[in-house]
């Protein structure tokens, strides 16, 4: 996913499905952490990860909401800063808490990325973490990090502007405008499977050559958006504005936009075109047909002949 809608879309999330996260997706998660940036290269961190049976062992001793029980998992993060404090002295647990801070963010985006979500937590009890765990001295609980599935994606939440958070020290100068308009968002080539775009302008945007598997578009404009050679298997698309949108590529031959079990609600599909679209078996409820043509036949037609 492009690093700037990343970053929109990431939210702390409270609210899952109860779907258990993979191994494989485990290992994302992790190896996205070891590749924070920390000090020295010391790599001053510890990572358990906990499956579902095992985040019942948190609550409530080490932390008392238990809605933690539907995540699909957890990772404690924890500090090892022997190295740190031997170089640095006092200092040196500061570092080491700075580099479980980077580890924790790219958790949470690498798991925004495969179209989890996920929580921060801070305010549990370190000293029960450690027996629940048996974490040997020398590791410090310090963090927790709650990752599941979810369809209660929350709105975004106002942040201060950035003049108020922020002292600007020298000549920033700003740069002239091009006075061209930026580029349509383009997503080309790649397994996108569980992607979240919510609350998003995408105007004009192209997808082609990408899987879409079980992607959700939440308060999206997707006006003029072109859609080739895609998966949108088990996609659900809701409060979207897709009027002028193409589904298929002008001289395709063979189904190169699959949208089996996709889920459209309150979706405007005005002057779209679809070809070459696999839609067996679709439903069509409380829905305004008018002007629909197949196959150059008006749905009236169609469907008498």
């Amino acid at each position: 996913m492009e690093f700037t809608r990343l970053i929109e879309q990431r939210r702390s999330t409270r609210v899952f499905d109860g779907t258990p996260l993979s191994g494989d997706l485990a290992n994302e998660l992790l190896y996205a952490a070891s590749k924070a940036p920390n000090a020295c290269n010391f790599q001053s961190w510890h990572f358990y990860a906990l499956d579902q049976a095992n985040i019942r062992k948190l609550v409530p001793d080490v932390y008392r909401g238990d809605w933690i029980l539907r995540a699909g998992a957890a990772f404690v993060i924890c500090t090892e800063d022997g190295k740190l404090t031997e170089r640095f002295g006092e200092r040196g647990k500061m570092f080491a808490l700075q580099d479980t801070a980077a580890a924790m963010t790219m958790i949470l985006l690498k798991a925004a990325d495969l179209g989890w979500s996920g929580c921060w937590l801070g305010a549990f009890d370190p000293e029960s973490c450690r027996k629940v765990l048996d974490i040997p001295e020398g590791r410090e609980p310090v963090a927790i990090a709650v990752i599941g599935r979810t369809e209660n994606i929350p709105p975004q939440r106002e942040r201060k502007p950035l003049e108020t958070v922020c002292t600007m020290v020298g000549d920033f100068t700003a740069a002239e405008s091009s006075g061209t308009e930026p580029e349509p968002f383009a997503l080309r080539t790649g397994n996108y499977r569980g992607a979240v775009f919510f609350d998003l302008n995408l105007m004009d945007a192209a997808f082609d050559d990408v899987s879409l598997h079980g992607a959700r578009f939440n308060n999206i404009n997707m006006s003029g958006t072109r859609f080739t050679d895609i998966n949108l298997q088990n996609a659900s698309y809701a409060g979207v504005n897709m009027a002028g949108t193409r589904f298929g590529a002008r001289d395709a031959e063979d189904i190169c936009v699959s949208m089996e079990k996709a889920e459209f609600t309150q979706v405007s599909f005005a002057e779209a075109v679809l070809r070459c679209c696999k839609l067996q078996n679709v439903k069509l409820e409380g829905c305004d047909l008018t002007g629909l043509t197949i196959d150059g036949m008006s749905a009236k037609e169609y469907f008498s002949k």
